[in-house]
């Protein structure tokens, strides 16, 4: 099952140069950091007790969570170049971002809940990125890992760069050749 997500995912992170995006330092809960640049079939925004479809070209929002259906895919553009692609029955939430300027984060969080991703580091700084599962936190080096959040486990295999995935009682593995890979299972195994 892992595999088929994942091919999903290489198809939707083909070289391919976003619009420039329109972005606000601002604060707040409509702050648009990045913006959908590949939506198939049923993408929703989830904000509040609304849901509504996300069409290519829709800004992605500061504290949203964005959900795909079954059969359904995206792939998200943040202002700093980030991709983060989405396969089917997949979830996450854009936690957190705190801008350095127009083009890229001091700080950004973001929370998978379920679900196969591609994550592709922009142009901000690394420590900037904090990605976090219901039982792992990713660090990230240049990287690009590709992470699938299941139920009871988190696998994220590194494809380029670095990468540092720790449990929650902070035992941490080092991703540095591409196809490492961590599991990290409820039960503490990994």
């Amino acid at each position: 099952m892992y595999w088929r997500y994942r091919r999903l995912i290489e198809c939707l992170v083909a070289p391919c140069l976003a619009a420039a995006l329109a972005a606000s330092p601002a604060s707040g809960e409509t702050t648009r950091i990045g913006e959908a640049v590949v939506i198939q079939r049923e993408v929703l925004r989830v904000a509040a007790s609304a849901t509504n479809q996300i069409n290519v070209g829709d800004g992605v929002l500061r504290n949203e969570t964005v959900r795909t259906g079954t059969e359904s895919a995206a792939r998200l553009v943040m202002i700093d170049s980030t991709n983060l692609s989405l396969g089917p029955n997949a979830s996450l939430t854009l936690d957190r971002t705190v801008f350095n300027d127009e083009h890229s984060y001091r700080d950004i969080a973001i929370r998978l809940a379920t679900g196969a991703f591609r994550f592709v580091t922009g142009h901000s700084e690394k420590a900037a990125y904090k990605i976090t599962t219901q039982l792992a936190t990713i660090g990230v080096r240049g990287t690009i890992l590709d992470i699938l959040n299941q139920r009871g486990q988190t696998m994220v295999v590194l494809q380029e760069g670095a990468s540092q995935v720790c449990t929650l009682s902070f035992q941490c593995l080092q991703l540095t050749q591409p196809g490492d890979t961590a599991i990290i299972t409820a039960t503490g195994n990994g």
